[in-house]
């Protein structure tokens, strides 16, 4: 019988310590996603003024300014619970960025320039601007649907010069990188599938140039998800733009997205304009265990 007692006393130690925890965990993440929330509308406004300065630089300087922008707000877009606030800045940058003619020669001339060195007699000195140039402009890139864009890709399909592995990090092929942008650009009947293993990129390869020399002889027009135009290149390296009718409702669609309350009280809001308000799911799984907690007890006091 005392050993049943110190039994159940233990087992009671033990759940009520497995409940604390859980509940602190449910706090901290209370806490993270207010401060998550807060940085959220921090970058939000911080991209809103970069929007509007880079307004006013010359065309060709406003890339260098926005990209992070762009790439920053594209990951926040993946984040379910997001403010509708990043969606309307992501598209804004994305607009801003794909009107401005050079916009992907931009990056394409970046990644060249740092990836040429490569095949000079010091490779190794030239890596670590190599990777970092390649890494970031092709960031970009993947975040700017259009035709000057798919051109700057295409034509990088055929650069299959690789550099032998250095012991260390090796910049992959440039063909390789613009095969995984173009699968990620979101275009209409691509001819592969989005690249997620190295697996798929002995053949998807292929499929992208056969597909990329269609294109550019304008014998195959072609499309991105979401829009309502499709485009076709002449041979001279330009493109017309040509209207869908009925175009399919498949634009790229980010994890639900949390509205901005215009009416939501003042007082709410602290100075910022933030929220102040706490998530209430984890105070109500909170008070479920704790009358988890106190069920069991009686249960084990009867028994």
């Amino acid at each position: 019988m005392a050993e049943n007692q110190t039994y159940r006393r233990q087992l009671m130690r033990t759940f009520i310590a497995f409940v604390m925890y859980i509940t602190c965990l449910l706090v901290v993440h209370a806490e993270y996603n207010e401060e998550s929330r807060k940085n959220e509308a921090e970058q939000v406004a911080y991209w809103e003024d970069q929007l509007a300065k880079a307004k006013s630089m010359p065309e060709l300087e406003r890339p260098s300014a926005l990209w992070v922008g762009l790439k920053n707000m594209g990951y926040r877009r993946s984040i379910s619970g997001h403010s509708s606030a990043v969606d309307e800045i992501y598209h804004k940058i994305q607009l801003e960025l794909v009107g401005i003619p050079g916009h992907a020669e931009y990056f394409a001339n970046r990644i060249r320039e740092a990836y040429e060195p490569l095949k000079g007699p010091d490779p190794k000195a030239a890596i670590n601007r190599a990777q970092r140039e390649t890494m970031f402009g092709f960031q970009a890139l993947k975040h700017l649907p259009s035709p000057e864009n798919v051109k700057v890709l295409g034509e990088m399909l055929s650069e299959t010069w690789e550099l032998p592995p250095q012991g260390e990090f090796t910049p992959p092929a440039l063909a390789q990188s613009a095969v995984i942008t173009l699968g990620g650009l979101g275009i209409r009947e691509a001819p592969w599938r989005p690249i997620i293993t190295t697996s798929d990129l002995p053949g998807a390869l292929p499929a992208w140039q056969t597909w990329w020399e269609q294109v550019k002889s304008g014998r195959r027009a072609f499309s991105f998800k979401g829009q309502s135009v499709e485009y076709r290149f002449n041979f001279d390296g330009s493109w017309e733009t040509a209207s869908i009718l009925s175009p399919p409702d498949d634009g790229p669609k980010s994890p639900k997205a949390e509205s901005v309350d215009r009416k939501q009280p003042a007082e709410s809001l602290d100075a910022k304009g933030i929220s102040t308000q706490r998530d209430s799911w984890p105070w109500v799984v909170g008070w479920t265990i704790g009358l988890l907690v106190i069920g069991l007890w009686l249960w084990v006091k009867r028994r």
